[in-house]
């Protein structure tokens, strides 16, 4: 990122003081560039601008260097990405040189607990072929970590993945039958702070339908929805030129609306799913059949299962 990008960015937020601000430092890798990351953050600060910030991370960079610049820049929790413990996690996330990144990151959460109070996510994605990864993951923590995890400073959370755009070639993403077997399986077992079974909250609207929400782009573009940065015809406006395009943020906004959808108004469950993700509601034309909510089929078993 320039400097001339970097400033752009403080003179936009500064516009915005009187909001609540929330920055989260995403990538790519953010730990990249963490100079950047000081930059933006000294510059808000000499302007006396108040905000949030929180960081997700694949965790590799963890190095004295950027957790020495964390301790600095007021980052709330970090969120690392991970898919396992060493054996399968080295394999899926490796250096360049092909050494696994697991000692890494367990090197930079060590350096988080001990140099910072920042409290600390796991976030495992799991597929079929991983699925038991994340039960021994946090087996790991509970064995290697066990205060930090009970007291909540550190908290391990998963999500599956699935199969929204044709690409599951292998077959190994998570049906909504295997995502609800798997909840069934952890709500089982005999295992400390795990995710297990739970109800689900209301739906809150995501960024692509968030007024004031955008993705900023190291070369300044801005988008609505992160899985559209690096789509130049998505891009929204540019924030050196100070300018965004109000008939595409008004799409954004109404296009594909779940409540011009007639199965949707009927449907029990929208008040969890708000209609789904509006991406996918455009590729089916508005009705996201292809990612119709977990929830219509299996909030009753849920219940069922759940101890209230």
């Amino acid at each position: 990122m320039s400097t001339e990008v970097e400033d752009a960015i403080v003179r936009f937020i500064s516009q915005n003081r009187n909001k609540k601000i929330s920055i989260i430092w995403f990538g790519g890798e953010p730990l990249l560039n963490v100079n950047t990351i000081k930059n933006i953050t000294d510059r808000l600060n000499k302007e006396q601008i108040n905000y949030s910030s929180s960081m997700i991370t694949n965790g590799s960079l963890l190095t004295k260097h950027a957790v020495d610049i964390l301790k600095t820049v007021s980052i709330e929790f970090i969120q690392i990405s991970m898919d396992g413990t060493k054996a399968v996690h080295d394999i899926r996330r490796h250096f360049r040189s092909g050494k696994g990144s697991f000692d890494a990151i367990i090197e930079g959460i060590n350096r988080i607990l001990s140099e910072t109070s920042i409290p600390i996510t796991i976030q495992v994605a799991i597929d079929k072929t991983n699925y038991r990864e994340y039960e021994k993951l946090v087996s790991y923590f509970n064995n290697n970590f066990s205060s930090h995890v009970d007291e909540k400073r550190i908290q391990l959370n998963f999500n599956v993945v699935k199969d929204r755009t044709n690409f599951d070639i292998q077959g190994t993403c998570m049906s909504h039958q295997d995502y609800f077997h798997y909840l069934n399986r952890l709500n089982k077992l005999d295992l400390k702070n795990k995710m297990g079974l739970f109800l689900p909250k209301m739906s809150q609207p995501c960024m692509y339908h968030t007024v004031g929400a955008y993705a900023i782009t190291p070369d300044g573009e801005i988008y609505k929805c992160i899985e559209h940065v690096g789509n130049p015809q998505k891009s929204v406006g540019n924030i050196l030129k100070e300018n965004m395009s109000l008939s595409k943020l008004s799409m954004c906004m109404f296009e594909n609306n779940c409540l011009e959808n007639t199965d949707c108004i009927n449907c029990p469950v929208l008040p969890i799913c708000g209609g789904g993700c509006p991406l996918d509601r455009a590729v089916d034309n508005g009705k996201n059949n292809i990612a119709c909510s977990f929830y219509k089929k299996y909030i009753d078993k849920i219940l069922s299962c759940v101890k209230l």
